[in-house]
């Protein structure tokens, strides 16, 4: 994982927002997927074969009275779910299934950092990657977690087993006396960015927080 270069400041959003794509968010350990739209029961266990699910296979289920049903669910699965293929199953016999990396499980129950900016280093092909993340408490033990892919890579927020490198001990709140935290990932090749349809840049990764 590239040094980052960890800046207690005030960053400003610019603007740029990424929709949140159908599938499983391992920060929030949910899983979002349009088939629920209109239906009123779902249920989400472990593995492919439902004639072999018990009640510890089990990792969500819902039910509503709504006469149109469930309109844009997000389906918290139980914490920690382990790595390993899933399936989410509607009234009808509608299945879809998706997959826990062991990257994703690692996560499960962090904070996802939100994303902030990418921009062109000068005289470089490589980006710099910014994100920021607001805290009530930084505890001793706290973690950063780069996932890329199926894999994870984590260091030490803080500490001597850290390779973050702090500048400015500054510390700035928000309104909710939150501290803000901008963390900014330098010399990232540009096979780790994609470009979205409206010219914008997203990293190819995501940084989570426990």
């Amino acid at each position: 994982m590239k040094k980052i270069c960890l800046v207690l400041a005030i960053m400003l959003t610019l603007g740029i927002s990424v929709n949140a794509e159908e599938g499983y968010t391992p920060g929030v350990n949910s899983y979002t997927n349009s088939m629920t739209n209109g239906v009123k029961t779902v249920i989400i266990y472990k593995g492919s074969d439902s004639n072999a699910v018990s009640s510890e296979d089990i990792y969500y289920i819902e039910q509503t009275d709504e006469v149109g049903g469930f309109s844009n669910l997000e389906m918290l699965l139980k914490r920690d779910a382990p790595a390993g293929e899933y399936t989410m199953a509607v009234e009808g016999g509608a299945t879809a299934k998706f997959t826990i990396s062991d990257a994703h499980a690692y996560v499960s129950g962090g904070t996802e950092v939100e994303f902030l900016d990418a921009q062109l280093q000068s005289d470089s092909t490589d980006y710099s990657v910014a994100f920021g993340i607001r805290t009530s408490v930084l505890f001793e033990n706290a973690s950063l977690t780069m996932v890329i892919g199926d894999k994870a890579y984590t260091t030490d927020l803080i500490g001597e087993n850290s390779i973050i490198e702090w500048r400015n001990t500054e510390v700035y709140t928000d309104e909710d006396g939150k501290a803000m935290f901008a963390v900014q990932i330098n010399n990232v090749p540009a096979g780790n960015i994609s470009t979205n349809e409206d010219g914008t840049v997203i990293p190819n990764f995501k940084l989570y927080t426990k």
